[in-house]
């Protein structure tokens, strides 16, 4: 059976850096819905900039298309190990739908993991980060600035990018929206449901989720 585990939290609460550990731990795929969805809105087309309107505003896509993405990654990934979720299902609506394309799939949700944060550091976290142009390397300027005001600690860029979205009245938004629309999805999954405190260094949090596994 492909195995699904499906990671749960507010953004900015780390779960995307999880999942990238986490599968290269497990040996699993690791799909984030924000990640593919970007994705779209750099291709050339009328759908990509409503697209683009919407996640810059801090709204959601719909849930029929967003499940439509899922299940086309899923038809492309039918024989690996295990995929883990991270930003979706976003809703209730969007749980019960996977749980019916899943059946498609021979695959269950097997575990969800809650990652517990508070907002005002979850604001700092997205407010704050700025990312190397060349290399990527993440930063944030109230946690984790680099070494050398202006100059990447990796490859000694002078060039970083703020995500346009990365603004705090669009973080409210979007936290808003998730304590609305997402936050019920701890009772929907409370039989698969493990809660992680998300605000500790790197190492302790992946142990913590491998724990509960």
């Amino acid at each position: 059976m492909l195995n699904t585990i499906v990671f749960l939290g507010a953004p900015g609460c780390g779960k995307g850096t999880q999942a990238s550990i986490i599968q290269k731990k497990l040996g699993y795929l690791h799909v984030s819905t924000g990640d593919l969805l970007r994705q779209i809105v750099t291709e050339d087309s009328e759908f990509a900039q409503e697209l683009k309107k919407i996640l810059s505003s801090g709204d959601l896509v719909s849930d029929e298309l967003v499940n439509e993405i899922i299940d086309d990654f899923y038809s492309k990934n039918m024989n690996c190990k295990g995929i883990i979720l991270d930003g979706y299902p976003r809703n209730i609506l969007q749980a019960k739908l996977l749980d019916v394309m899943l059946k498609k799939y021979n695959s269950e949700v097997t575990k969800v993991i809650f990652f517990e944060l508070k907002e005002d550091t979850i604001i700092k976290r997205i407010v704050g980060r700025y990312t190397c142009d060349v290399c990527n390397a993440v930063y944030n300027k109230f946690f984790n600035t680099s070494k050398v005001e202006g100059e990447c600690d990796i490859c000694h860029n002078h060039q970083f990018n703020i995500r346009s979205d990365d603004t705090e009245e669009v973080v409210r938004n979007r936290l808003k929206i998730f304590h609305d629309s997402t936050e019920p999805l701890l009772k929907f999954y409370n039989d698969k449901l493990v809660k992680i405190n998300a605000d500790q260094a790197l190492d302790a949090v992946s142990a913590e989720i491998l724990m509960n596994l």
